[in-house]
């Protein structure tokens, strides 16, 4: 038996609750009465936490019992697509939505396009969890026993034609096994069929298109943007209660717990337990190789969020690893260098090629020698025995034969020579360096091999072939590429030139040879490479990162350096041990 309507009114116009103004008389029909109240225990216990009761008529006698009920739908596979249709007119909204999935997988992301006829945007975009069809109920007083239950329908996934659709098809139910209790059998009907009787194979979410609804559908205010956006925000929440829920496995140590004690890495959803991940964090940031501080997914490559981080390290390691990707960031620009005083951060200067001015200490230095500036002059490294008899020549014959120019020119001539004969030493080096080292092929930075196998790893945590510089991962590259495992001879240290001396790494390279492989070192803190000590002072300049570090404790120098001596046991100056 189908629902009443007032009189002179169609179905699709009739509010199907405005039948029920008016007192409620429960007289002649307690049966009734009590088989509603059992019907909504029974429900109670079987949708503990979707079934909502608005009114009681066990509470108040003059209340008809009500209730909402949220059905969460059998999906016919995981995941569902849902294509979304917009106006153009809303590609502003359209970017929000794209920024509100950022926390998911490239793939799992909606990119909007524009359709031929350049009047719309269009998407797609994978959920494994759609909202709950919203079943909200009010029983009459002839009900089981005569009447059905009123009800309206809203769902944010489907049209309001489908949506009539599911109504007409409650209501065929209650003809064909009416009268009598049936709220399960239309809960069970909508959770376990509504996909197969809408033959929904994906979900279509298109905008400006409206149908014919009754007063039984209710989600038709909503436009396709928010309904979307309400599809995303349901699928996230979802997916992140069920993996707190369920049991997973670390990828690491692979022990098994609940989801809520694991770490889930955004946007690559890779998991591992608190343990692993706590100890993994700690141990880059200590060692300094914040460059490798990824997800530990093999392939993956995603950097661990800040947010895992702040949970993981203590606030001192936080603040270190801050301050080491600060540095990192630096590093790579290639207009800033280091101030040799202070150690801190200078931009060189636009209008000179070698100057830069540090505005902590107020240093000029120049970025060739980082010497102080001096314009006009020689670096330190170019002021030989050789290039100062050379200058007195040339002054001397700009005294005699060529008085056609003037005295400064050609000294300025002379000294344009010894600048590109510096110039053409450090292209030699480049050379030597591109005949022994070779580049990683990730970040680029020079690699040498000293001995060993064929398989590198450079300190950004790539490894690489050395025969054909490949990037690999274990050993299963040799033997199948026609690399070999062992092979060839260890790169030999290359001979750098007396007039590049004031390079870090030929000073690194002097100092070995001076003072032998045993010689007392210290490794930098940043970058964990070895330095010598040359003279008396006991600030040590990193031959590969360029830190300041002392000598005699190992720790990085920032700041002022003078300031490091005046609060600790170092002495700045001390004779070699």
């Amino acid at each position: 038996m189908a629902a009443a309507y007032p009189e002179d009114t169609s179905p699709a116009e009739a509010d199907p609750f405005q039948c029920l103004d008016g007192a409620v008389d429960w007289t002649g029909v307690e049966e009734n009465r009590e088989q509603q109240s059992q019907e909504i225990e029974v429900l109670g216990s079987i949708y503990t936490s979707e079934l909502s009761v608005q009114q009681s008529a066990a509470e108040d006698a003059e209340s008809r019992n009500s209730f909402q009920l949220e059905i969460s739908a059998a999906l016919p596979q995981k995941p569902v697509w849902a294509e979304v249709w917009v106006s153009a007119e809303k590609q502003s909204q359209c970017s929000v939505s794209e920024a509100s999935t950022s926390c998911r997988p490239e793939a799992e992301r909606p990119k909007f396009a524009r359709s031929e006829s350049g009047c719309r945007l269009y998407t797609s975009l994978p959920l494994n969890y759609l909202p709950p069809v919203t079943l909200s109920v009010i029983m009459p007083e002839s009900y089981p026993s005569a009447a059905q239950p009123l009800f309206m329908l809203a769902c944010t996934w489907l049209s309001d034609s489908q949506l009539e659709a599911v109504v007409n098809k409650l209501d065929h139910i209650w003809e064909e096994e009416g009268p009598g209790v049936i709220i399960y059998s239309w809960a069970n009907w909508i959770k376990e069929c509504i996909f197969e009787f809408l033959q929904i194979k994906s979900l279509v979410i298109m905008d400006g298109i409206h149908t014919f609804s009754t007063s039984r559908v209710t989600n038709s205010s909503l436009d396709a943007m928010e309904r979307i956006m309400e599809l995303i925000t349901y699928d996230i929440t979802e997916e992140e209660k069920w993996f707190a829920m369920d049991t997973q496995t670390c990828q690491i140590c692979y022990n098994e717990d609940k989801g809520d004690t694991f770490f889930r890495l955004k946007p690559c959803l890779h998991h591992f337990c608190d343990t692993c991940i706590s100890e993994y964090c700690n141990f880059h940031v200590q060692e300094g190789s914040i460059g490798q501080l990824s997800c530990p997914e093999p392939g993956c490559g995603q950097t661990v969020p800040p947010d895992v981080l702040r949970q993981v390290l203590g606030p001192a390691r936080y603040l270190r690893w801050e301050r080491l990707m600060v540095q990192r960031t630096l590093e790579q620009m290639g207009d800033v260098v280091w101030c040799p005083r202070c150690s801190n951060p200078v931009v060189k200067d636009e209008s000179e090629e070698s100057l830069a001015c540090c505005v902590t200490c107020d240093y000029s230095f120049c970025t060739e020698c980082d010497d102080h500036w001096h314009p006009g002059e020689l670096c330190k490294g170019l002021r030989t025995a050789e290039n100062r008899a050379r200058l007195r020549q040339q002054m001397q014959r700009a005294r005699g034969a060529n008085r056609d120019r003037s005295l400064k020119e050609q000294i300025e001539d002379f000294r344009r020579e010894l600048y590109d004969r510096h110039r053409q030493n450090l292209l030699n080096y480049e050379d030597e360096v591109k005949r022994n080292f070779k580049r990683c092929p990730h970040c680029k930075a020079p690699v040498e091999k000293t001995g060993g196998c064929n398989k590198m790893t450079c300190r950004c945590g790539q490894s690489f072939c050395w025969t054909c510089l490949a990037k690999i991962e274990g050993y299963s590259h040799f033997g199948q590429n026609g690399c070999l495992t062992f092979g060839g001879e260890a790169m030999r240290p290359p001979q750098f030139v007396q007039a590049n001396l004031h390079d870090g790494f030929a000073t690194y390279k002097a100092a070995k040879q001076i003072q032998g492989k045993n010689a007392p070192q210290r490794r930098c803190s940043r970058c964990r490479h070895g330095n010598f000590k040359l003279d008396r002072n006991n600030v040590i300049k990193c031959w590969f990162c360029k830190a300041h570090l002392c000598f005699m404790c190992g720790s990085n120098i920032s700041g002022n350096v003078a300031s490091h001596f005046a609060n600790s046991k170092c002495l700045q100056h001390s004779q070699n041990s």
